[in-house]
């Protein structure tokens, strides 16, 4: 099999460029994982002051 070296840097640059999309696809599911679990503490934390409020207003 012979490839030209202009093909090959190509063939290279694409592996390259693919590596460095699937590390970006790392930082982002990374990064969204966060996001969710941020997310999910502070529903909890609203929650928890929606009923504190609901408490209060049914002491009044």
């Amino acid at each position: 099999l012979q490839i030209d070296s202009g093909r090959l840097d190509d063939f290279q640059k694409l592996q390259e460029e693919n590596e460095n999309l699937k590390q970006q696809l790392r930082e982002i599911e990374i990064s969204s994982s966060k996001i969710e679990r941020d997310a999910g503490e502070k529903g909890k934390a609203l929650g928890k002051a929606q009923l504190r409020f609901v408490c209060f207003l049914v002491s009044v």
